[in-house]
């Protein structure tokens, strides 16, 4: 039996705007360097609220962004990390509706074919729930550990924690009496 390879040849635009398409989690961001959006997949509109045709070549990204986060000098910083590399953190975003939520985004540059930056690449993910769930299980912690706390000290005896060293890491209010 002979086998051959076959090579597939691949549209570049076409398999990019398949991804752009299949991306609707996160939101991909496309901005030149005046901060115009120039690409805005499905997404950022399930996101923001915003259709592709209101965005595109309409508004720029500071529009995006809650009135006290669009600070010059916060738009500087990220602005002078992004093209020396990327810059990476959460920022505060907001919806079509005036709804603020937290978002986690990677900034890169983009380049042309001289490797000038020419704008920016933004992929955001909306955290908001992650950082619901975080709290719930902060608190949950919380309860649990007064809890235990309160097992410890309801006890008569004289209760004393150590660990593998033999180093005292907790003792009941009845060992200091």
């Amino acid at each position: 039996v002979v086998s051959s390879l076959v090579h597939a040849t691949i549209d570049t635009n076409e398999l990019l705007t398949s991804i752009l398409e299949a991306s609707t989690e996160h939101c991909i961001l496309a901005i030149d360097l005046l901060g115009i959006i120039l690409m805005w997949n499905e997404g950022a509109h399930r996101t923001y609220g915003y259709e592709a045709r209101e965005m595109v070549g309409q508004k720029k990204i500071d529009e995006l962004f809650p009135a006290q986060e669009r600070t010059p000098r916060k738009l500087l910083e990220i602005n002078a990390l992004v093209r020396h590399g990327k810059w990476e953190g959460l920022l505060n975003q907001q919806r079509q509706n005036g709804q603020i939520f937290p978002a986690h985004i990677i900034i890169t540059p983009r380049r042309d074919e001289k490797e000038q930056v020419v704008g920016l690449l933004i992929i955001s993910n909306d955290v908001s729930r992650d950082i619901v769930l975080e709290d719930l299980q902060f608190e949950e912690l919380k309860v649990a550990q007064f809890y235990t706390r309160s097992l410890i000290e309801a006890n008569i005896d004289i209760l004393i924690v150590t660990d593998t060293k033999g180093i005292i890491t907790d003792i009941n209010h009845q060992m200091c009496e």
